[in-house]
């Protein structure tokens, strides 16, 4: 992954790959802060305990040698403070186009039969038996606990 940071002029550099993951780049920040050279510049991104990613302090993304036309995604969830744009464009050459991608949300839902643990274990014991836990009378359904 080709990622640079330049602190005087607050932006982020990437070249050759098209592709590129939020939380590699904060890592590489991360490193380039440590930098004693570097600690005098404001962080460029902060992240969130759920890999939320903040651009901070107007750094911006700028693309370095691509070809007119090339799509570079990059993954995660990005924010800026205030109305600050996400990217500059290229010093000379390509108009690129960018694609931040911020992953689904997936929620989970647990749901139960609403049996309790007994009544769960009685309807078990039927069935592993063979014998039908189910009656009927043709208009209802009754399980006899």
């Amino acid at each position: 992954m080709a990622v640079s940071f330049d602190g005087v002029n607050k932006i982020i550099t990437v070249t050759t790959d098209t592709e590129f993951q939020l939380v590699d780049i904060y890592a590489d920040a991360k490193r380039w802060e440590d930098d004693a050279g570097n600690m005098q510049y404001h962080s460029p991104l902060d992240a969130t305990v759920d890999l939320r990613f903040t651009l901070n302090y107007n750094w911006r993304f700028k693309p370095s040698g691509y070809s007119s036309g090339t799509t570079i995604s990059v993954d995660g969830t990005l924010v800026t403070m205030g109305t600050n744009a996400k990217t500059t464009p290229a010093t000379v050459g390509s108009q690129v186009t960018w694609n931040f991608d911020a992953p689904a949300t997936a929620i989970l839902v647990s749901v139960g039969s609403g049996l309790s643990t007994e009544e769960h274990d009685k309807l078990m014991a039927l069935s592993e038996a063979g014998e039908s836990p189910l009656y009927t009378d043709g208009s209802s359904v009754s399980i006899p606990l």
